[in-house]
């Protein structure tokens, strides 16, 4: 049987994004927590003006239609409803920013490291669109 070295708790509840935490919490069904808590506040604190989340999760950063996504996934999960203003904005900046073809890409405004083969800023990605 294998086994992991170290419980990934701790660093992910010490270090992790909002959404990783909210995410791990729920996971071992201790989101109604004072952690869980503090990250949802961080997390809806940190929506853009425009309803989209900033890349990477840093503040005054353009909107991510990955993050977003993953925001707006997570905030579900763990209960918020799918009517909340934080979702709606979310959703609606997501469907603003889809293609005619039903797929996304990631906001132009974001730079994608040239080696990251996986995402674009001009077409279609499969995996934002699944």
């Amino acid at each position: 049987m294998m086994r992991l070295k170290e419980n990934p708790f701790p660093l992910i509840l010490n270090r992790g994004s909002p959404v990783s935490v909210l995410q791990s919490l729920k996971l071992i069904d201790r989101i109604e927590t004072a952690i869980g808590f503090r990250n949802l506040v961080q997390l809806v604190s940190l929506q853009n003006d425009d309803g989209g989340f900033p890349n990477n999760l840093e503040p005054n950063s353009s909107s991510s239609v990955k993050i977003t996504y993953k925001a707006v996934r997570t905030l579900t999960q763990i209960g918020v409803s799918k009517h909340s203003q934080i979702v709606t904005s979310a959703v609606n900046w997501l469907l603003k920013h889809q293609e005619n073809d039903g797929g996304w890409h990631e906001n132009p405004a974001i730079t994608i490291p040239e080696q990251v083969t996986w995402e674009s800023t001009t077409k279609g990605v499969t995996w934002y669109t699944c």
